[in-house]
């Protein structure tokens, strides 16, 4: 218990993450929810025989997101004092990222580029990969800024 009170005594005093952390928080939330949504959409057994290339899918992936959460600012503000404002930003971050994913996907998927190295995430997995990482983004911040509120 004396460790979770030193952290956030160090959390909530007037230093504040640095914007990097956020922004490796989101992405690991959005590549993560890949993770997932990709084992959901095609089965343990496609997952385990196709785990790098997967992973690599996503790291490329992640290119659009990272581009999306600067354009829109989703790391740039103190979570701690996050508002709706923050949210709808988020929601705006994640659909944009999430719609190249998709248009990547597609184009691999409807083309004859051989990318037996890669695999895109599809559809399905797309709009589980927009909603997960989404509402666990969101729930983050609204998670920081109820334990800050308790504490002050």
């Amino acid at each position: 218990m004396n460790f979770l009170k030193k952290v956030a005594d160090w959390y909530f005093s007037k230093r504040t993450l640095p914007y990097w952390c956020i922004l490796i928080i989101d992405c690991s939330i959005v590549f993560v929810c890949g993770l997932f949504a990709m084992y959901l959409a095609n089965g343990g057994n496609y997952f385990v025989a196709n785990f790098w290339q997967i992973v690599l899918g996503l790291f490329i992936c992640l290119i659009p997101f990272i581009v999306f959460f600067k354009v829109f600012h989703t790391y740039s503000g103190i979570i701690r004092y996050s508002s709706f404002v923050d949210l709808q930003r988020l929601v705006l971050a994640t659909l944009c990222g999430s719609a190249v994913m998709l248009v990547l996907g597609l184009i691999e998927r409807f083309t004859s580029i051989d990318t037996d190295a890669i695999d895109f995430p599809g559809p399905f997995p797309t709009v589980m990969i927009f909603t997960g990482s989404t509402l666990l983004m969101w729930l983050v911040r609204v998670i920081v800024k109820r334990i800050f509120d308790t504490f002050n």
